[in-house]
């Protein structure tokens, strides 16, 4: 069945603030679960209430634990890669040591005369932003997301979702294959090879 719903696809519209406040927060300080029609999510890190401009969220800063990278920071605070290397210039994204201060950058703004109930796809940031209206006001989730890269180029526009899969396994292009001919025709969900993450549309 055709799904009701409006995918956009956009380069560079979305921005963050590279300021922090004037008293910096925290990352993961003013989190809570919140329920959206039998989903839980956590509030202001994927959800986040919008304001009248269209502005929502805060950058936080974040005291890192244990040496690590950013491909794993990334993941464990669910924020993109490329979120985390573009806002913090100055840190070495393949080795970032115990005790560093980074800036997780969740400030955000969505496009002028943007719609509720549209799904919209920052290729900048590699993030979807999905912006609802509730009773008690309005809000956007927002989560990472893969895309294309230069070589390959993920396509602008505006398109609808006609299927939605859970856990997908990836089916390996020919463009894939001729970079890595060791890869199979499929790559099952769980492997290292498979980029897909638990959602796909």
């Amino acid at each position: 069945m055709r799904l009701k719903f409006l995918i956009v696809l956009l380069l560079g519209v979305f921005f963050f603030d590279r300021s922090l406040s004037q008293e910096p927060k925290y990352y993961g300080w003013d989190f809570k679960v919140i329920k959206i029609k039998d989903h839980y999510y956590l509030l202001n890190q994927e959800v986040f209430k919008l304001k009248e401009n269209g502005e929502f969220g805060e950058n936080y800063i974040y005291k890192v634990e244990e040496d690590t990278n950013f491909v794993d920071l990334a993941y464990k605070l669910k924020v993109s890669y490329y979120e985390l290397k573009e806002a913090n210039k100055s840190v070495n994204p393949f080795k970032v040591e115990k005790g560093t201060v980074i800036t997780i950058p969740l400030k955000k703004k969505l496009p002028e005369n943007f719609n509720y109930n549209t799904i919209y796809v920052s290729l900048k940031d590699k993030r979807l932003y999905y912006p609802i209206k509730l009773e008690d006001g309005d809000y956007v989730i927002t989560f990472p997301v893969g895309t294309g890269d230069e070589e390959y180029p993920t396509p602008t526009g505006e398109f609808a979702i006609t299927e939605r899969k859970i856990n997908p396994d990836w089916i390996v292009p020919p463009s894939a294959r001729a970079n890595n001919p060791k890869l199979p025709p499929v790559v099952p969900f769980g492997s290292p090879e498979n980029g897909l993450g638990t959602r796909a549309l």
